[in-house]
Formats: C-alpha cells, structure tokens, sequence
C-alpha cells in the first residue's frame, strides 16, 4: 500500500508543448526507475492507477489498459497543442494497450518505447527503439542479485510448519536451520560456476 504514486500528470524539469509524454504505473520503484532515466530532460509522466501494480503485471491484469490510458489523458486536460501528440509506453506494458484505440478515442497515438528505463536517453537520441532495447535478457549479474531474496524466502518458508509453533520455537527453527540451507545454497552457487566454465572452455 506504501508504493503507490498518485495518479495524474507530473512534469519533469521544465516541459513545454514541444516535450514528450512518457506513460507510467503508479508503482513507485517504475516511477522512480522512469524518473530517474529522465533526470535533466524536460518532459510529461503520465501516471495511470495500476493499484500500486508494476507495468508488466499490471498490463495483464487490464489495469494498465487501454480505458485507464485514455481516462488519464482526458483528466490531465492535454489539448492539441502539445506537439508531439503521443505518449510513450513502456515495452511490458504492450499487452494491455490497444494503440489504435488510444489514437481513436484520443488525440495521442502511443508509442512503445524500450523495456528498460535505462535505455531512454539513447531512446530518445536515436528518435526510437532498437532490437537490443527490445529485448528482456536475464544475465547471470542480474540472477546473483536475487539470491539473498529468494534466500530469505526459502529459509522462512516452512517455518511454523513442525511443532515449533511459538514465536520462540519459529525463532529456533529458523536458526538451526539457515547455516544448513547457506552452505547448500553456497554448493549450488559454486557448481553453477564450475558448469558454466566447462561450458566456456569447451566452447573455445
């Protein structure tokens, strides 16, 4: 309940007709992200109410829709004088955007921009998108960096599961039991990286 942005129209520095409206949920860490891409340029972010739902997730379940897009142009009083007459949509959030409607029950045509917020500035430099900036990679960087999430989750998933069931008890279960899941964990980490150099050399 804590990450939401409130819906509506934000400015970005100092934006006038001419600057480009990007759309974004109102889940704070995509505002951030999106805000934080833009930083120095002068520009529109059109927040919709996603429920605090991310982009990607949201596009699913319809929030992040078509009907949401075009209730939020209307309500930020956009007329026809902004010139570039689109609004720039995240990638992820093309399966709950029909552009053709937008464009039909607005004066916007939507555009989809990268996936990632980071490749914005280059986005706009070259005026679009390129294959690279199309495509989701999930690189191994990016996989190191949810071992300690989803090793919290494992050590606390099945606690209160045995006949520890006091605060004390789930306390001592958690405890006992985190070194033995660390080292496991550990041996999974350094097989994956003795699997992945045989790889590599065997390639060469």
């Amino acid at each position: 309940m804590g990450r939401r942005v409130e819906p509506g129209l934000y400015r970005i520095c100092s934006p006038t007709a001419e600057s480009q409206v990007f759309a974004s949920a109102n889940y704070t860490l995509n505002y951030d992200a999106l805000r934080s891409a833009l930083a120095g340029v002068d520009a529109y972010i059109l927040v919709l109410d996603t429920k605090g739902i991310n982009v990607w997730c949201a596009a699913r379940e319809g929030t992040f829709g078509t009907d949401e897009q075009v209730k939020r142009v209307e309500k930020a009083g956009f007329d026809n004088n902004i010139t570039p007459c689109k609004i720039i949509v995240p990638q992820l959030g093309a399966p709950g955007i029909s552009a053709h409607d937008v464009q039909r029950r607005s004066c916007f045509r939507v555009e989809y921009g990268p996936v990632r917020a980071r490749d914005l500035p280059e986005y706009l430099r070259r005026g679009k998108t390129t294959p690279r900036m199309r495509k989701e990679e999930f690189p191994v960087r990016d996989r190191i960096v949810l071992i300690p999430v989803e090793f919290v989750h494992i050590a606390l998933n099945f606690t209160g599961a045995t006949t520890f069931i006091s605060h004390t008890g789930v306390r001592k279960e958690i405890f006992r039991y985190v070194p033995v899941i660390a080292v496991m964990a550990g041996a999974v980490v350094v097989l994956g990286i003795v699997l992945g150099v045989n790889r590599l050399l065997g390639v060469i």
